[in-house]
């Protein structure tokens, strides 16, 4: 049995209520998405901090070291 132009129009109404049906969610959720230069600008801040963490614990690492020496050698010179 063949499909008439109203069987094929009725299906085509039908395809379209259901797409649009299930894309209607998705255009209401694109809001909520961020852009490409939001992101970026979000990941640079955070990499910024995150570099800005490294060199104070490259300094603070140095002065721990530093402090270590001086107490082993005050330890040095009070044990013996």
């Amino acid at each position: 049995m063949a499909l008439s132009s109203k069987d094929l129009e009725k299906i085509e109404n039908l395809i379209d209520v259901k797409l649009e049906f299930r894309l209607k969610p998705i255009e209401a959720r694109m809001d909520t998405f961020v852009t490409k230069d939001e992101f970026y600008t979000f990941a640079d801040k955070i990499l910024s901090e995150f570099r800005t963490l490294r060199e104070e614990y490259l300094f603070i690492n140095h002065r721990v070291s530093d402090h270590e020496e001086r107490i082993e050698f005050l330890e040095s010179k009070v044990l013996t």
